[in-house]
């Protein structure tokens, strides 16, 4: 899955997620996103440009809740990419 937002001046970015590492027993998520390109209509992330973020405490608990707000009817204990970008997105604010 990938996401567009919007970058520097204005210019459409493209966002993929590149690898997810989970561990239950440590409650942590290692989640890499980086940005994309398209190469014969399939997306490809650019070498060199991922940035690896650790995802535990608070927000890894929003992240495997049941049903928050932003994800209704989402299983406890299971995530979606969307549901990574979004969780992203609130540390990236804070």
């Amino acid at each position: 899955m990938s996401r567009q937002i919007q970058g520097p001046g204005g210019q459409l970015i493209t966002e993929m997620v590149v690898a997810v590492s989970v561990s239950y027993v440590h409650r942590v998520v290692q989640v890499g996103v980086a940005p994309a390109t398209e190469d014969g209509g399939e997306l490809v992330p650019v070498v060199g440009a991922t940035v690896y973020t650790t995802i535990r405490g608070d927000q890894y608990n929003e992240l495997m809740a049941e049903s928050p707000e932003w994800a209704p009817g989402k299983p406890a204990g299971s995530f979606r990419e969307q549901d990574l970008f979004h969780i992203l997105d609130q540390m990236e604010a804070a």
